[in-house]
């Protein structure tokens, strides 16, 4: 049985979002790929029960005549029906997709991460964290909190824009300037020019919820208009 849970709040209210807990049942949506059919079961979970959410994440959405095949590129990036732009995230415990029609966003991204302690965390935050970065938050949050805040901002921004810039980039390339714990809005700046539109110096804003277990972050850009 699919056990859908209540999906995080980093998304507005015009995406679609969906979530389940991965000690359940998955129903599969799609077949696990060639290229996964050696990959732990756990890693091919993981890949059913994001594409299960993002099947149920367009149906709310959809006409009744789009598709509900998510493909797969050659990064692994989901491809989404046209019409639609999306993400996919996965961590213990949960699986979620949040999924857009392209008049309401020209693309979106989401990310959920455990929460570690400090121990864990001092050996993470070198490798996703700038010296800048270490107060982020404030007293508002935790050692441990903060770093996995600012490594999935991070991930969350890379899916976002990775469909639109078509280039890898990585975690110097951004740095979040602020999390504010009372809104829920962080705010970051690109260190590096990634397109024409996405100079170095860009803004950018999301949001993110923390509960008990992990920390959540989201991302979205605004469609383009005529």
């Amino acid at each position: 049985m699919n056990v859908e849970v209540r999906s995080p709040l980093v998304v507005p209210p015009f995406a679609s979002s969906v979530t389940v807990a991965l000690n359940s049942a998955i129903t599969p949506i799609a077949e696990v790929p060639p290229e996964l059919h050696r990959a732990a079961p756990s890693r091919q979970r993981e890949y059913v029960a994001g594409r299960y959410c993002a099947a149920r994440a367009i149906g709310r959405l959809r006409p009744s005549d789009v598709p509900l095949t998510i493909g797969r590129g050659v990064a692994g990036e989901p491809q989404w029906p046209a019409g639609f732009t999306g993400s996919l995230t996965h961590t213990d415990g949960l699986a979620s997709a949040a999924v857009a029609r392209i008049f309401d966003a020209r693309s979106i991204g989401i990310d959920s991460e455990v929460r570690v302690d400090t121990w864990r965390a001092e050996r993470i935050r070198p490798l996703v964290m700038q010296q800048d970065e270490t107060g982020i938050g404030g007293e508002a949050l935790d050692a441990g909190t903060r770093v996995m805040l600012v490594f999935s901002a991070k991930e969350a921004i890379f899916k976002c824009l990775y469909p639109v810039v078509s280039r890898r980039f990585y975690y110097e390339d951004a740095r979040i300037i602020s999390a504010d714990a009372t809104t829920g809005v962080f705010v970051a700046e690109l260190l590096t020019t990634l397109a024409p539109g996405f100079e170095r110096g860009t803004v950018l804003q999301g949001r993110f919820e923390i509960d008990d277990r992990h920390v959540h972050t989201g991302v979205w850009l605004e469609p383009h208009r005529p």
